[in-house]
């Protein structure tokens, strides 16, 4: 695995964890938690039942924005040369793209960074769509 993968995951699992939380913590306030724990429910139970089909939406959300985050991070680096010489990237593409972008010849710019824009996108709308809930 990339070093850049795993620095990325590293430093980016945290926001996914708040949000988490977050979540939970709302969750665990809400009245059909309390009611499950007033008629006995255990805490697995009510993890189980109550609060892990109620979180999929917002983990889901999350973790597909970090997607397009650690996409884009990765173009990045990969862009500024602090990447692995021998994996392909986008942000290498883009990179050899711009001396022929400072010739005139714009498309092979355009051919590497059209899919990392609709990547991102399509993540972004993805995220969008399933963070909402159905009402």
């Amino acid at each position: 695995m990339s070093t850049v993968v795993v620095a990325i995951a590293a430093t980016q699992w945290t926001g996914v964890f708040r949000a988490a939380r977050a979540e939970g913590q709302r969750l665990r306030a809400a009245d059909y938690y309390r009611a499950a724990q007033a008629m006995g429910a255990g805490t697995l139970h009510q993890i189980g039942w109550h609060v892990v089909p109620a979180l999929r939406p917002v983990l889901l959300s999350a973790l597909v924005v970090l997607f397009a985050h650690a996409v884009k991070v990765e173009a990045l680096l990969a862009y500024l040369g602090a990447s692995a010489p021998e994996l392909p990237s986008w942000g290498k593409l883009l990179a050899r793209s711009g001396s022929e972008l400072a010739r005139g010849v714009w498309w092979p710019t355009l051919a590497a960074s059209a899919p990392l824009a609709l990547l991102v996108l399509c993540a972004q709308v993805l995220a969008d769509r399933s963070g909402r809930r159905k009402e």
